[in-house]
Formats: structure tokens, sequence, C-alpha cells
């Protein structure tokens, strides 16, 4: 099994991201954030980098911390902490 490497480190944390990238960086809001985190902790992920906008409704999901972050430098922080 392939595991994405950030500095030369494997995801250890088993962590997912989704979202979308405008031109200047700033992630916006997806549908169905929900399903895909529930989606997500069943299949074993521990951490969910999602946009901030809408995040409440991802809130309190067993099994998995969620993350919201408004730009692609966020993102970034959040995934390599």
């Amino acid at each position: 099994q392939r595991q994405m490497c950030i500095r030369d480190s494997p995801n250890t944390q088993r962590l997912i991201a989704f979202g979308e990238v405008g031109l200047t960086g700033e992630v916006r809001a997806c549908t169905g954030v929900r399903r895909r985190i529930q989606e997500a902790a069943r299949l074993g992920f521990k951490v969910a980098i999602i946009p901030a906008q809408g995040s409440e409704e991802a809130m309190g999901i067993d099994g998995i911390t969620v993350l919201p972050i408004s730009d692609l430098a966020g993102a970034l922080r959040a995934a390599i902490h």
C-alpha cells in the first residue's frame, strides 16, 4: 500500500482532505460534507481537513477529528502538524 509522504514521513494519522481550491488559494465549500466525513470515519481515517465554510454540519462525528480551514496554506499547515 502506498502512503503519501510529507517531509519524508508517511501519513500515519490517516488524513483525508477535500474541498475546492480557488485561484487565490481560498478553499471553498462543497456539498455532502457530513456524509463524506462519516464515510471517511467508517473507512478508518482519523483526521479530516475540510472547508471552514459549512463545517458546522461535520462537527461531532465519532472517531474522526475535523479541522476546518479557509485557505490552502492552512490546509498544508494542518497536514504537516
